[in-house]
């Protein structure tokens, strides 16, 4: 019986039942096992995935869906610290 997997780390455990733990042992297992665990479609995308096989065309160039200028807090505290070490640098007896 195929299984729709709900969110990635139902997934994940699901590969490591079939003690799956790398690309390279996805990769091993021939397609028709992969179809049978996975289902037609899902089973081709990992066959291929796992060996590299992409035919989607590049996309070097896109518009950007929306604009933020929104500062984390994180960012800005590391902002800060960076000038007061560069601050305490600068202006320390040398």
């Amino acid at each position: 019986m195929k299984k729709a997997f709900v969110c990635q780390e139902e997934f994940d455990q699901h590969l490591k039942s079939m003690n799956i733990e790398t690309i390279g042992q996805l990769a091993a297992l021939p397609l028709e096992k992969l179809l049978e665990y996975f289902g037609n479609s899902y089973g081709q995308y990992l066959y291929e995935a796992a060996r590299g096989i992409d035919e989607s065309p590049l996309v070097t160039r896109w518009e950007p869906k929306s604009f933020s200028r929104e500062t984390t807090f994180h960012l800005f505290r590391l902002m800060v610290v960076l000038l007061f070490r560069t601050a305490v640098r600068f202006y320390s007896p040398a």
